[in-house]
């Protein structure tokens, strides 16, 4: 949903937080999108720094991973809305996106996106295949919808 709004707007998503911390508008917009899922019934998978905050009953997982693997992972990916110039500017523009985030989230919403409590599940994917992220997920996912 974010990457859309920035994508509307001709920013990327570094660009579309630094706004944002200066126009809660759009922060509300995105809030208020996220919020009605927690009424519908049915299947969602959101990646996203704060659904687990507007859909409390969800199960939430954290994909956590180094900056630099991450850097490396979307500067080979070849994002068309994200351009990086190397590695290390994906780095930095991931670690001020990061930044930007953490605190206008405490700051909005009292939350702390890096409190590793506030999710179900803490995934660790530096060195797992997709495959062996997918399989830890599900079958933690099994654990929490059977109990």
């Amino acid at each position: 949903i974010q990457r859309e709004m920035a994508k509307n707007m001709n920013m990327n998503t570094y660009e579309f937080n630094k706004y944002m911390s200066t126009h809660p508008e759009f922060d509300n917009i995105l809030d208020t999108k996220l919020s009605e899922y927690e009424n519908i019934d049915g299947n969602f998978l959101f990646d996203s720094r704060l659904a687990w905050h507007f859909v409390p009953s969800s199960f939430k997982v954290y994909m956590k991973v180094p900056v630099q693997v991450a850097g490396e992972r979307i500067f080979k990916e070849g994002r068309s809305e994200e351009k990086y110039l190397s590695v290390e500017d994906a780095v930095d523009k991931l670690k001020k996106r990061r930044g930007c985030e953490k605190e206008r989230f405490l700051q909005t919403y009292g939350v702390d996106i890096t409190d590793l409590s506030n999710y179900d599940l803490v995934v660790d994917t530096e060195n797992k295949s997709v495959e062996e992220v997918f399989n830890e997920v599900c079958k933690a996912f099994e654990t929490w919808i059977n109990n």
